[in-house]
């Protein structure tokens, strides 16, 4: 008899709901960290390659376009994908340097 937890199927499943769960994480601790507006609508055409509705959305998917899967998501850290989003809002803008 196969136990579910040993299936390649099982396991699969669970690693992209962890990935799932690490980038919505990452994405809500980004907007609080840049103090992104979390509702408003202005990374919508630069960070969202699908249907957003919010800053939110359109931070999760950035976040989710970074960590494309699993082995990838291991290696960053919270201030490596921080500076990185920040390099990509400012080659995307007309803006030349952060100010916190």
């Amino acid at each position: 008899m196969i136990h579910i937890e040993q299936t390649p199927l099982f396991r699969t499943i669970q690693a992209e709901k962890n990935l799932r769960k690490k980038a919505r994480s990452f994405s809500i601790n980004l907007i609080v960290a840049l103090k992104i507006n979390p509702y408003g609508r202005e990374l919508i055409p630069v960070c969202a390659t699908e249907r957003a509705t919010d800053n939110c959305d359109a931070i999760y998917q950035w976040v989710k376009h970074e960590m494309c899967c699993p082995s990838c998501a291991k290696q960053f850290d919270f201030s490596a994908l921080q500076q990185r989003l920040v390099q990509f809002l400012l080659e995307n803008s007309h803006q030349t340097e952060y100010v916190e």
